[in-house]
């Protein structure tokens, strides 16, 4: 794959796959004087195992399974109600994207309710709608990983100095390698220092820059589509192309309000579609009155 394009993807996940280490290291302990905290999904569990991590009297579960990518109708199992029946803190992002879970949440009154997007100001919107998914930006990810420290260490003051210690070990983790892809953009393009928010966008305009073939002439299998380029290209409206992104069928990038597809998303959002040919045989079946066209 082109370098340009993995620094892409890195960015894009920086924040959630650099946590992925430390997360595996994060042992789930099941007695019953333990602190149990349940976060609603993968990325916020990320976040909540890096804070939590190495307080041996803290139970961390996570109530969707690890491979669901977002929560947009998703339906809640009897195991998922069972967690949060013994859980003391619940974590979610925010936003609405947990809206299935108010009306359970709420027959819990001593459950303490950890919202990761209250300090996020950055909100981008979509249409009529404030899309929920922050955590796909360093800076809204950082504030949400800061927002959970700091709960947390109000819900369980006994560990609050191990919180603060682990979360900023993990912030600056997630510094330093931010440092490290400015550093490498620099040799790419010969710039100084970029901040958060410019840094992904500087990125995709180089991809763009070295791009100079159309869609149908790139040979490389590196084409980078935006909104109305892949619209155009699938035959598709705006509000089908957003409903593939957030039911998590369709990969993309994102900065602000805008979205960049590479050929590899595409490829693999065809891929799981495709039905293979099943006929035996060469001859193909002729239409009324004989012919096969």
């Amino acid at each position: 794959m082109n370098k340009k394009f993995l620094i892409i993807t890195l960015i894009l996940v920086i924040a959630i796959g650099l946590a992925i280490w430390t997360s595996t290291n994060k042992k789930e302990v099941v007695e019953d004087d333990n602190l149990k905290i349940v976060t609603s999904f993968y990325p916020i569990y990320i976040m909540t195992a890096n804070i939590t991590r190495d307080i041996p009297d803290v139970e961390l579960l996570n109530m969707s399974e690890a491979n669901v990518g977002c929560l947009h109708d998703y339906t809640i199992s009897t195991t998922d109600m069972k967690k949060i029946e013994k859980a003391n803190i619940y974590i979610q992002n925010g936003l609405g994207l947990e809206n299935f879970m108010d009306k359970i949440i709420s027959t819990y009154p001593n459950l303490k309710i950890i919202d990761s997007s209250i300090n996020v100001s950055d909100k981008i919107q979509d249409e009529n709608e404030i899309n929920p998914h922050i955590w796909t930006s360093i800076e809204n990810y950082t504030k949400q990983v800061e927002t959970i420290c700091q709960k947390l260490c109000k819900y369980d003051s006994k560990n609050a100095e191990k919180y603060k210690a682990n979360c900023e070990n993990y912030l600056q983790k997630i510094n330093q390698e931010k440092q490290k892809y400015e550093s490498e953009l620099q040799k790419l393009n010969g710039e100084k220092k970029l901040c958060d928010r410019e840094l992904l966008e500087k990125i995709l305009s180089i991809v763009e820059k070295q791009e100079k073939l159309s869609p149908t002439d790139h040979k490389g299998g590196h084409f980078l589509y935006d909104n109305k380029s892949l619209m155009e290209k699938l035959h598709i409206k705006e509000k089908y192309l957003k409903k593939l992104r957030d039911n998590g069928y369709l990969g993309y990038s994102r900065e602000g309000d805008k979205y960049w597809y590479t050929q590899e998303d595409v490829d693999r959002f065809l891929r799981r579609f495709h039905y293979d040919a099943f006929a035996i045989g060469d001859e193909l079946p002729k239409q009324e009155g004989g012919g096969y066209v």
